[in-house]
């Protein structure tokens, strides 16, 4: 589009509009080049700084995009939502401690922003600071209680702080609130099947498969029940489907080898096991399994190499089968 010198506030308008459009259709390229020619018409334009900080962001170039929504927060810093899309900026870049660091400092400004408030939340989980994760949701939800997003990662940070209780019953307010959320249901199931309620764990699982039938996490996890219920036949089933429809899936091949393990397939364990190392070398509890398979096969005449026995025998245990992550509800504009 051709700039009009009689009317540069009309054709700045038009272009502005036409800018937003790419974006909106993830057809960024074309956004950027356009915030770009703004910028040549407008060069302290905030708004057009703070989304080319966005753009920046979505396309990989972190520092590039701290600049220029650092320069837009300079110009005018009495906007609450550029404070949050910086913070989401180093939140995805896996930048946490910055993040957590600048979203303390925005909410001496804006106490009360819930959308920098869940961020800060999204950022302490990752942390490992999970009490304090849940007590930033908690404020979300005190003056927003249909967000929906805040309440599930508030159910997760309970479950990541054991407080399994508080875990079920915002769950299960999730739920209430949307029948077919699939990710409530498969975290839920989880959290109930670490209490040992077998048949509710697995009643949300096939809830979740219902709506998703594609959800590898859930599908893997009602094979793990399965398995626990002793229903090893239908365990396999459906720890296949997993991979199946995701081949790269660790924790379904440490859950495969679980099954042929009790079914005294020992070999096919072995080889399961290995395949979850294979994709996730660092995983511990297919390090521990893959370790008591080797002892049992060791007298059946089954050669091992003494130094991967060893180095099997010292892996450290796992935790819980796919306990779910916080969801990542953030505004780009």
């Amino acid at each position: 589009m051709d700039i009009d010198p009689d009317q540069p506030a009309a054709t700045f308008s038009r272009l502005f509009d036409e800018a937003i459009g790419h974006h909106e259709r993830s057809e960024l390229p074309q956004a950027e080049r356009l915030y770009r020619r703004l910028l040549d018409l407008q060069n302290d334009n905030v708004d057009v700084l703070h989304l080319l900080g966005l753009v920046s962001s979505q396309t990989g170039r972190y520092a590039e995009a701290v600049d220029f929504i650092e320069r837009a927060i300079a110009i005018n810093p009495d906007v609450p939502d550029f404070y949050n899309n910086l913070a989401i900026v180093h939140y995805n870049h896996g930048q946490y401690a910055r993040t957590a660091g600048f979203c303390e400092k925005a909410l001496r400004v804006y106490p009360d922003h819930p959308a920098l408030l869940a961020t800060l939340g999204n950022t302490l989980f990752q942390l490992g600071r999970h009490e304090q994760a849940a007590a930033a949701y908690e404020r979300v939800l005190s003056m927003n209680p249909d967000d929906l997003m805040t309440r599930f990662n508030l159910a997760n940070a309970y479950r990541e702080s054991g407080r399994p209780g508080d875990a079920i019953r915002e769950f299960e307010k999730c739920l209430h609130q949307k029948p077919d959320y699939a990710e409530a249901h498969n975290n839920l199931g989880n959290v109930l099947r670490m209490q040992g309620e077998w048949q509710a764990a697995m009643d949300h699982f096939n809830a979740a498969l219902e709506s998703h039938p594609d959800y590898t996490e859930a599908r893997a996890n009602l094979g793990l029940v399965l398995h626990q219920l002793g229903r090893q036949e239908e365990a396999l089933a459906e720890c296949e489907k997993a991979i199946g429809l995701r081949p790269d899936f660790a924790e379904a091949y440490n859950t495969l080898g679980l099954i042929y393990r009790k079914l005294e397939r020992l070999e096919e364990a072995r080889v399961a096991f290995e395949k979850a190392l294979q994709l996730a070398p660092a995983y511990a509890e297919a390090y521990n399994n893959l370790g008591g398979i080797l002892m049992l096969l060791r007298p059946r005449g089954v050669a091992i190499d003494d130094r991967e026995s060893a180095r099997i025998k010292s892996g450290l245990r796992g935790g819980p089968l796919l306990p779910g992550k916080p969801a990542r509800a953030l505004r780009r504009f």
